[in-house]
């Protein structure tokens, strides 16, 4: 059979010294005002929060109606106002 010799090279393993692939590195995620009503939601306090939204990337939403949605969401003070240092700094 043709296909035979085919299969067995692409179930054979690995060959001594050949370079491994890298895994896949993750792309990071970035979070959003949504993420964060979503987070919110789902139980997770202000601690929670706020330490995301320092340590990771975001785009955010700091237009009136934005920050409106995230307090009628039930986000506190601390957290829309825990973006991080050049963020607040862009929006003022």
């Amino acid at each position: 059979m043709l296909l035979g010799p085919f299969v067995r090279a692409q179930n054979s393993p690995p060959v001594a010294g050949a370079p491994a692939q890298a895994p896949a590195q993750p792309k990071p995620q970035f979070i959003d005002n949504d993420t964060l009503i979503r987070m919110a939601k789902a139980g997770l306090g202000d601690d929670i929060l706020v330490q995301t939204i320092q340590l990771q990337p975001g785009h955010y939403d700091t237009s009136p109606d934005a920050l409106i949605a995230l307090r009628q969401a039930g986000l506190s003070d601390r957290v829309i106002g825990g973006r991080p240092e050049p963020l607040r700094r862009a929006a003022e």
